[in-house]
Parts: structure tokens; C-alpha cells; sequence
């Protein structure tokens, strides 16, 4: 038997840092991805949340004080159109939850033998 025998090493390699393994190359580019773009795009994020949410509470006020002049000019013309007898409203003004609702008044009083109308400001015109 030969007794020189060759030193290969150990054929299994120790895992170190793994940022220890990569390139300088790799190195450099994942330190830029960390400390350049992240900040950016945490920062891009949080905007945007903060900015819908604002723009959200905008259209929100928006459309209730379109509801509530639209409120006003539909109450109005329902009392100009109710019959009246020297001072007394012979009427009755019902505001519904939806417009489902309102066209179930309708005809319900138009069942009992009342003249009834409804009228929407929304797009639940199409539901009617």
C-alpha cells in the first residue's frame, strides 16, 4: 500500500454569513437594494395610505351634502305637489331607506287606493 496519501480538503464546506458568501458585486447591490429603495418604497407606501385616506373622507362630504341638497329640492317640489284644502296638507310625506323601499310605499298606497309618486337621486332609479 502507498502510504503518501493527498490531501483533498474537507469535501463538506462550512455555511457561513450569507452575506459573507455572496460577491462584492452582490454585496454592494443588496446594500444599495436595502438602503436606497426600500426607504423609498416604505415611504411611496405610507403616502399613498394617508393620501386615499384623505381623498375618501373628501368624496365622502362631498356626496352627503349632495344628498342633503338634493333632499332639500325633492321636499320641496313633494309639498308644492300635495293637495291642499284652504290650510291643511291633505298628505303625507314618507322618506324611504332605499329605493326598493320607496317603490314598495308606492305601491302600497296606490294598492289602497292613493295617489302615491317616489323620486331618487341616485342610481337606484334603475332598481325602480
Amino acid at each position: 500500500m502507498n502510504d503518501n496519501k493527498i490531501s483533498m480538503g474537507n469535501p463538506v464546506k462550512k455555511h457561513g454569513n450569507f452575506f459573507q458568501t455572496l460577491s462584492l458585486r452582490n454585496r454592494l447591490l443588496l446594500a444599495f437594494l436595502l438602503l436606497a429603495i426600500l426607504p423609498v418604497l416604505l415611504t411611496g407606501t405610507v403616502a399613498s395610505i394617508i393620501s386615499s385616506q384623505g381623498l375618501r373622507n373628501e368624496v365622502v362630504g362631498q356626496l352627503e351634502s349632495l344628498a342633503e341638497i338634493k333632499e332639500t329640492e325633492m321636499f320641496g317640489t313633494k309639498m308644492g305637489l300635495l293637495p291642499t284644502d284652504g290650510t291643511n296638507v291633505s298628505g303625507a310625506i314618507v322618506q324611504g331607506e332605499d329605493e326598493i323601499a320607496s317603490i314598495g310605499i308606492v305601491v302600497g298606497a296606490g294598492w289602497n287606493g292613493a295617489r302615491a309618486f317616489t323620486c331618487t337621486s341616485g342610481p337606484g332609479i334603475s332598481l325602480m
